[in-house]
């Protein structure tokens, strides 16, 4: 499968967990002209930008010190798209932790430059949460009605997670979030393990994985007599490398009405 955008031409490929869903998924979107996929939020452009903004000023300000003291400097790159890269982020975060622990810079700014110790600290703060802008989601409609029937059951449902996963959007709660969410309540119209498939696409950069289920859920279940199911549903994993992934979908989401469409290959 291919993930296309619709204004720069930018493409990605995944390969899919699950043909066969994908194909009657992406179909069922087809038959409806629901195949624009839209950013739900700006969050993520816009977190980024932002944390990057305070790296770049906490950088500037610690740099002039750490001159005085005759120690390399934090070098950033120019761009934002470089500097939120998996390699940037650990280099930079390996050489604050060697500035803490083998150079004592912390305690050298308590005694020095007191009022520099948190913009210190904070680099690694920074660092962390650019991190952490690892998710965002796209719909095909704005209110989010769209769904197709579920003829999969529950064999669709796994435990883990994928670079690309369908948003839940059903009415009600799967056992595994009413486990999670302290509810045994399993009997009424607020249950509901994916009986259709919605227009939501999550897209997440943390590394995918395939994971049991926790014993603690399958306890919960075996106490109330109900199928422990899975609580995602997968669509696939970017063939790209992760840091080409995120720095598209970064540039491209900062340009107004540029949608994705999913392509079979």
């Amino acid at each position: 499968m291919k993930i296309f955008w619709t204004k720069t031409g930018d493409t990605l490929n995944v390969d899919v967990e699950n043909q066969q869903f994908v194909d009657y998924w992406l179909d069922s979107l087809k038959q409806d002209n629901k195949d624009q996929f839209q950013l739900m939020s700006n969050e993520f452009p816009d977190q980024i930008d932002s944390e990057v903004k305070s790296l770049r000023d906490k950088v500037t300000s610690i740099n002039e010190y750490l001159a005085k003291f005759k120690l390399e400097q934090f070098s950033l790159p120019e761009s934002t798209v470089d500097i939120i890269t998996s390699n940037t982020l650990n280099r930079l975060h390996s050489y604050w932790t060697y500035l803490v622990r083998k150079q004592n810079m912390t305690t050298m700014f308590s005694k020095l430059y007191p009022q520099y110790v948190k913009t210190f600290l904070d680099i690694n703060h920074a660092i962390h949460n650019i991190e952490k802008t690892h998710s965002l989601s796209f719909c095909v409609d704005e209110n989010q009605l769209w769904r197709t029937e579920n003829i999969f059951g529950d064999s669709i449902l796994k435990f883990g997670s994928w670079h690309l996963m369908l948003g839940f959007n059903n009415v009600g709660k799967t056992y595994y979030d009413k486990w999670w969410q302290y509810d045994t309540n399993f009997v009424d119209h607020d249950t509901n393990n994916y009986s259709h498939f919605g227009g939501i696409l999550d897209v997440t950069f943390y590394r995918s994985f395939v994971e049991i289920p926790p014993q603690a859920y399958l306890n919960f279940c075996h106490q109330n007599q109900i199928k422990p199911l899975g609580n995602r549903v997968p669509i696939g994993n970017f063939k790209e490398e992760i840091d080409k992934a995120k720095q598209i979908f970064y540039t491209n989401t900062k340009i107004e009405n540029n949608y994705i469409q999913l392509e079979k290959d």
